[in-house]
């Protein structure tokens, strides 16, 4: 049977289909398209007989099967120096690296940055992180996820971390410069920056 839709403004069936019911409905699916994308166009390389490759779509990154030498490298973006890595993850084939941030699409007024990544409790966009990337499975695991660890850190996005199997690192910045909080997965695969410092408790 349909799923209950009194209060929302489509239906979903069983069949995984959506049904809109009203003209006025706009379904926006920027927080996981990119990540899909990445995924199906992984798919299709697949089925052509291209099982080792690199795909980048925006800001999101599918790595599949095997380089000639090592593993693949994907850089992790500096948030406050333009053209700079803030480190480099070494990743086997067959993971997705997301990385959202404050740095893209943001205005500074009376010396605060504010950016496009809000923070739903008060409604201002969060602030304790800069940035954070996140290492996943599925390209539209890790492209959503990434917004939410960006709001939730990592103390309160622990469970939600531990449910879909991902690793993440935060950066964070202080008077001293940037510092980092990463999962343990990412230990032996991320190198940070010889600047960036593992954040203290």
């Amino acid at each position: 049977s349909a799923t209950d839709s009194i209060l929302l403004p489509v239906m979903l069936l069983d069949s995984g289909r959506v049904v809109i019911q009203g003209k006025d409905v706009l379904l926006d699916l920027g927080a996981v398209v990119k990540g899909y994308t990445a995924d199906r166009f992984s798919r299709i390389l697949d089925s052509l007989g291209f099982p080792d490759h690199m795909i980048m779509v925006g800001g999101e990154v599918r790595v599949a099967g095997t380089k000639p030498e090592g593993l693949w490298r994907v850089g992790v973006m500096h948030p406050r120096a333009k053209g700079v890595l803030a480190g480099v993850i070494s990743a086997p084939g067959g993971f997705n690296i997301s990385t959202s941030g404050d740095y893209e699409r943001f205005f500074i007024r009376d010396g605060k940055r504010y950016h496009h990544i809000f923070d739903p409790r008060n409604g201002y966009p969060a602030r304790e992180y800069c940035s954070v990337t996140v290492l996943a499975r599925a390209g539209m695991v890790s492209d959503a996820l990434s917004t939410s660890l960006f709001v939730l850190g990592p103390l309160a996005s622990r469970s939600l971390r531990d449910y879909y199997q991902v690793d993440a690192v935060w950066l964070k910045e202080t008077d001293t410069g940037l510092c980092a909080i990463m999962t343990d997965g990412l230990a032996g695969l991320l190198e940070l920056d010889a600047d960036i410092r593992l954040c203290g408790p």
